[in-house]
């Protein structure tokens, strides 16, 4: 049995994941059900939520499995890399683990403040967070384009987890502020030592977040990272 250490995308808590978890019966899951809880919108950065990951890791006798999907992969990809003796192995889902190129226009965009462009921050700012009843947020779900494909337990653990009690009706888990602010202190910049672990990366191939540009990219300067396309899009897990 191997502990897995597991971080979730962004916008999506931990525990939105049972069906993935399902698959992983027979080792312990570890997971902070959502990255940056407690910090405002100003305070959150990746370089914070790596340490949280690195934090829970460290409590156990044993090196983990570090998990992670799009965010929690690139997290999972920098703790690695800060304290490669925790982890035993990691495997992350399509990170937006992007080329220097496309690093250096977000950093561009970002300076004159036209980031959301062409960052999903921009989507992110007009997403319905309020809704009467966890009742009608499903039958909103269910004919949102973004959710069509999800498996239908999915769609119920989203419900349950990713909203919670508001003052009239029902509210995001994770707020569209704090969902807008880690996708706007996206990296542009890696540590050298990430590029030496060791790992699996499994990428979308349906609109993909990652260009062929940034997969030969990755292939060049990640050597210890085995590649596998899932036929599927970015929210497979």
């Amino acid at each position: 049995m191997s502990i897995i250490q597991f971080s979730h995308a962004n916008g999506f808590p931990a525990k939105t994941y049972s069906v993935l978890f399902k698959h992983l019966e027979g080792h312990k899951i570890s997971a902070i059900n959502i990255l940056a809880e407690n910090r405002k919108p100003s305070e959150i950065n990746w370089h914070d939520m790596t340490e949280d990951i690195l934090k829970c890791a460290g409590q156990f006798e044993e090196p983990v499995v570090g998990v992670g999907h799009s965010l929690g992969g690139v997290l999972t990809l920098m703790a690695a890399a800060k304290k490669p003796a925790l982890f035993q192995n990691i495997i992350i889902l399509d990170p937006p683990l992007f080329s220097s190129q496309k690093r250096l226009l977000i950093s561009i965009l970002r300076a004159i403040n036209i980031e959301d462009w062409v960052s999903p921050s921009g989507k992110s700012k007009s997403r319905r967070s309020h809704f009467d009843s966890k009742e009608k947020a499903h039958r909103y779900f269910q004919a949102n384009k973004m959710f069509n494909n999800f498996h239908p337990q999915t769609l119920k653990d989203y419900v349950t987890h990713g909203l919670i009690q508001g003052k009239q009706g029902v509210e995001l888990t994770i707020t569209v502020e704090q969902e807008v602010a880690i996708f706007h202190k996206m990296l542009t910049s890696y540590p050298k030592s990430i590029y030496k672990v060791r790992g699996t990366l499994v990428y979308a191939v349906k609109n993909p977040v990652l260009w062929g540009s940034d997969l030969r990219w990755i292939k060049r300067n990640f050597t210890q990272l085995k590649l596998i396309p899932f036929p599927d899009s970015h929210l497979f897990p």
